[in-house]
């Protein structure tokens, strides 16, 4: 998952449900946080 990082309300959410975060990126000028998820199968 994939969220801006000054989104703080996305950011917990993934986190609160297990997001572990992978690292940043700067897509157009916009720091990205980028998550690993477990889905359920």
């Amino acid at each position: 998952m994939v969220c801006d990082k000054d989104n703080v309300g996305s950011a917990k959410s993934i986190r609160n449900n297990g997001g572990v975060l992978e690292n940043e990126i700067i897509v157009d000028g916009v720091v990205e946080q980028r998550y690993w998820i477990e889905l359920a199968e």
